[in-house]
């Protein structure tokens, strides 16, 4: 299956996108992290996984990674892990 997983680059996303790689899925991760706004790669678990910078803010971004990653499904772990940041 191929999965987009928005915040793919951040602390959980990368537990999600290592374990579907392990179950053979193809995988594309899209986060606030990744540098260029077109196709790249991103390393995880030492697999090269296609990935989008995205900031879920602005629905231009979210468009353009769900229309060159064309997935089946989508899992949605962007946010702000840090209680005293999320807070304010």
């Amino acid at each position: 299956m191929r999965v987009l997983i928005i915040g793919g680059t951040g602390f959980a996303g990368r537990y999600l996108t290592a374990e579907l790689l392990r179950q053979g899925d193809e995988v594309w991760v899209a986060g606030r992290s990744t540098l260029s706004e077109s196709a790249g790669s991103t390393q995880i678990e030492g697999e090269s996984v296609p990935s989008f910078a995205c900031d879920v803010t602005d629905r231009a971004s979210v468009s353009n990674a769900l229309a060159h990653s064309r997935p089946e499904a989508v899992a949605l772990l962007a946010g702000i892990a840090s209680p005293p940041i999320a807070q304010k």
